[in-house]
């Protein structure tokens, strides 16, 4: 069948709206709104209001704000224009939903001060440090009396501005507070006491290289008898290789070397030790007669 409905077909009445699926007529209904004596249809112009379930109209509004600066997304900002002639607090903004705040003072009354100032609680504030937006490298500050751009990261839930000292003029400007933090140009460090240390003698750096290199063997008598390699003095290292021909394990240590306490090295494999006598190196064998070659780097 075709779509839409003739209403009274026989006396030519009105046309309904309808679709046709398989056979059966379902009307179309346009969607509007209004309040009691009230009608206008849905349109960009006049959407359908939705309410969400936490009473706002826009699932991305963020608490207390309003207007152009209702959206919590990325690049979010929030702006409070401030302007007095006398001493005062001005720009006192719950910022809970901030992560960064900068401060464009446009105008210094005489003898005006502008103090950055936090509070968790909205009534008892402490100072705030910002960066002095125009520099590099700093510095960081908590009040200025200049024209000025500062900014930095928000730790409060609270921020404001304390202006002091204002004698006559008008201190005026904007404070901007954005969803998404910026990075700092810079940054600085404030050492209260001057550092300093003391070296005694001529410091400096050697590094030790060989002059030469010479090389010696030693066999274990009997296994279980540990043996000390000859004395060499002034060597800067020793390296110890199992002789290639033992058909056991060779142990390197100390005075005290034995089976249970040593190095293990098997045949053909070496260690290289930083000692300044190779009589420091003693060996023992797990079989009698097997033995090592070693040699040195003399200093």
């Amino acid at each position: 069948m075709t779509d839409n409905t003739t209403l009274n077909a026989m006396a030519g009445g009105d046309v309904i709206a309808t679709d046709d699926i398989g056979g059966v007529k379902h009307q179309r209904v346009k969607v509007g709104h209004g309040s009691d004596g009230a009608y206008a249809d849905a349109s960009a112009a006049a959407p359908l209001p939705v309410r969400l379930s936490d009473g706002t109209n826009q699932a991305s509004v963020i608490a207390g704000d309003a207007g152009q600066n209702a959206n919590a997304v990325a690049g979010a900002f929030k702006a409070v224009a401030f302007t007095t002639t006398t001493v005062q607090a001005v720009g006192a903004t719950d910022v809970g939903n901030y992560r960064w705040v900068s401060v464009h003072i446009t105008s210094q009354g005489t003898s005006s001060t502008v103090t950055f100032q936090g509070s968790n609680d909205g009534v008892n504030w402490v100072s705030v440090a910002l960066l002095t937006s125009t520099s590099t490298a700093g510095p960081v500050v908590t009040s200025t009396t200049a024209v000025a751009g500062l900014h930095g990261p928000l730790g409060f839930r609270h921020f404001r501005l304390n202006v002091t000292g204002i004698s006559a003029g008008t201190t005026a400007g904007v404070i901007v507070f954005h969803a998404v933090p910026a990075a700092l140009q810079g940054s600085a460090v404030s050492v209260t006491n001057t550092p300093s240390v003391t070296v005694s003698g001529t410091p400096g750096v050697n590094v030790a290289s060989g002059t030469s290199i010479a090389s010696a063997k030693v066999n274990v008598t009997t296994a279980g008898t540990r043996v000390q390699l000859g004395t060499n003095a002034g060597i800067l290292s020793v390296t110890v290789r199992a002789k290639t021909s033992n058909t056991g394990l060779i142990y390197v240590g100390g005075s005290t070397v034995t089976a249970a306490n040593g190095f293990d090295l098997g045949p053909g494999e070496a260690v290289s030790l930083d000692v300044t006598n190779t009589n420091a190196v003693w060996i023992d064998a797990a079989v009698s007669g097997e033995g090592v070659s070693y040699l040195w780097v003399v200093a």
